[in-house]
């Protein structure tokens, strides 16, 4: 009977919040924020299984939870979970 090689677990020694380290996440909240109270449009693009789905609009806050309203006006809830990248978009 062949032997079981002792499997170890490694922990991440740094605490993730939705997949991101604190600075990571502190400075994503920081960029949303500055948008929310500029007005100014972000990108997120989200992780999914079929691949990445990239979402553009200005956010904003209702009932605790991410929004972002495009330009056409349409408005889209962000499921932080499956957040990937957040940067501002780009103005032409």
């Amino acid at each position: 009977m062949p032997k079981k090689k002792p499997t170890m677990v490694v922990e991440d020694p740094e605490p993730r919040i939705n997949g991101f380290t604190e600075a990571e996440w502190h400075e994503i909240s920081v960029l949303i924020g500055e948008a929310i109270e500029a007005e100014i449009p972000i990108r997120i693009t989200l992780k999914s299984k079929l691949g990445d789905k990239v979402l553009e609009g200005v956010p904003f806050v209702k009932d605790s939870r991410l929004y972002l309203r495009s330009a056409e006006g349409y408005s889209v809830q962000v499921p932080l979970e499956r957040m990937a990248k957040v940067e501002e978009a780009v103005r032409y």
